[in-house]
């Protein structure tokens, strides 16, 4: 089992995004030996159902100490650089190898357009890069009808309303991944792939992966990430973060 060590040349970008100014941070050169992790998901088994998921590729549970190591990385490198963060934690982080492999033609009308990963506001997400540029990054977004760049529990309803509502009025969205701004999206911010970069995000922003390519010239699957879901919860139960 391999152990998981931040590079010594890594390096923390802090982003505000849109006009809500919400956080993204942006780590290059991450892991030590990230190459070890690309041969990991190469031998990965067992795939997750599709069924449980709306990933437009293959998905694939990623070793329990990588997910250890992203929990302690946020919490000690990145809690410090958020707002009112004294009494707060990242914990219960889950992280999977992503393959893209479905075809343009083959996506659901829900995979070409942003989404969010919950609408809670205590789960963040993390993008971890196995591939490069040529592959393609994420993209942020502002749904321009009601101007969110973020769902939470507040505006679930209206903004489900407003998308069936454009459904009627707009139509499905074209066979296609998404690569800029659309009738119903504006892309407000986007982050280029690149081998061993990850991105951290409060998982109910709007997002997407602006997906270029992931057949490789062989006809192997080169769009790999590792997506995390990590906690953020209050120390103790009766403080409310």
């Amino acid at each position: 089992m391999h152990s998981y060590t931040v590079h010594p040349q890594s390096t923390v970008t802090t982003i505000n995004v849109g006009e809500e100014q919400n956080p993204l941070f942006i780590i290059d050169n991450w892991l030590l030996n990230a190459d070890l992790l690309v041969e990991t998901a190469s031998q990965a088994s067992a795939p997750i159902p599709t069924k449980q998921h709306f990933y437009p590729g293959q998905q694939f549970l990623a070793p329990t100490p990588y997910s250890a190591f992203v929990c302690e990385f946020l919490q000690r490198k990145i809690l410090p650089l958020l707002v009112d963060s004294q009494a707060l934690q990242f914990k219960d982080a889950q992280s999977i190898f992503s393959w893209v492999s479905v075809r343009a033609t083959d996506l659901l009308p829900i995979q070409r357009i942003p989404h969010i990963d919950t609408h809670k506001s205590t789960q963040w997400a993390v993008v971890h890069y196995l591939c490069g540029e040529q592959s393609g990054g994420t993209g942020f977004f502002r749904h321009r009808a009601s101007g969110f760049e973020s769902i939470n529990v507040d505006r679930q309803k209206r903004y489900t309303r407003v998308l069936e509502d454009e459904a009627q009025t707009l139509g499905v969205p074209a066979a296609q991944y998404l690569q800029g701004s659309t009738r119903q999206f504006e892309l407000i911010y986007q982050v280029p792939a690149q081998l061993n970069r990850a991105i951290i995000y409060p998982s109910n922003l709007l997002h997407s992966g602006l997906i270029k390519r992931w057949i490789s010239e062989d006809g192997q699957l080169s769009r790999l990430t590792v997506n995390s879901f990590v906690q953020l919860s209050p120390t103790s139960p009766f403080l409310i973060p």
